[in-house]
């Protein structure tokens, strides 16, 4: 069962610190819930670092209104919200978003010229604060990345978290991790965590050997 839209909000408002009684615009299928879910369990684990969260929504929406990307989409904040994660001194270190395309590590590496398949969708991620307002941002922008699975957990799941990887970043001695309040150190460079969530229990049989990857299978349970 999923996490009720009101419910969510809640724990929205208590982790975004500029937004009172937040209002997540747009429909609330089960997998859009289970991303947004993602996306405030890893605010959540920024915030308990010490980072303050902040929502930027687009203008012409209400003071609490959050208005996220429903399907793959570049990273345009003048169409959707996204999350700014300040240090105490109250500078920008990271921007996280849900269902955005990024370029791909073949494609940044490739002569030829842009096809569908030079980007893929994350369903959550981090990046350093982006300069252009409508992008497909590249990997060298990207700190950490996510893909979620609100169904039954299938092998093929990890299949695809792994091509994910391959196009992400290439596999490495461990090295010092781009997203630090997750893990300090992963054998990928970029040193981009890859995580793979998922809400069925059977994808904890998975976590190993795939951590050797820099990938990282973790069961999400809703409240």
């Amino acid at each position: 069962m999923i996490i009720s839209k009101p419910d969510l909000e809640k724990l929205f408002d208590k982790a975004i610190s500029n937004v009172t009684k937040p209002n997540i615009a747009g429909s609330y299928v089960d997998g859009k819930a289970f991303e947004l879910y993602a996306l405030l369990k890893v605010l959540q684990k920024l915030k308990s670092k010490g980072y303050i969260i902040k929502a930027h929504s687009p203008s012409g929406l209400t003071p609490n209104e959050l208005r996220f990307a429903g399907g793959p989409a570049k990273a345009d904040k003048n169409k959707f919200t996204y999350c700014g994660i300040y240090n105490i001194h109250g500078i920008l270190r990271f921007e996280a978003w849900i269902s955005v395309e990024v370029m791909t590590l073949s494609a940044i590496k490739s002569s030829t010229l842009s096809s569908p398949a030079s980007y893929h969708e994350l369903d959550v991620a981090v990046f350093y604060p982006l300069k252009s307002t409508t992008c497909r941002p590249n990997i060298y922008e990207l700190t950490f990345a996510a893909s979620c699975k609100d169904t039954k957990f299938k092998k093929e799941n990890l299949r695809e978290v792994l091509g994910l990887r391959r196009e992400t970043a290439l596999l490495s001695s461990s090295i010092r991790s781009r997203a630090r309040w997750f893990i300090k150190k992963i054998p990928a460079d970029p040193a981009i965590p890859l995580m793979l969530f998922s809400k069925d229990v059977a994808c904890i049989k998975y976590q190993q050997p795939v951590d050797k990857f820099g990938v990282y299978v973790r069961q999400l349970k809703f409240p």
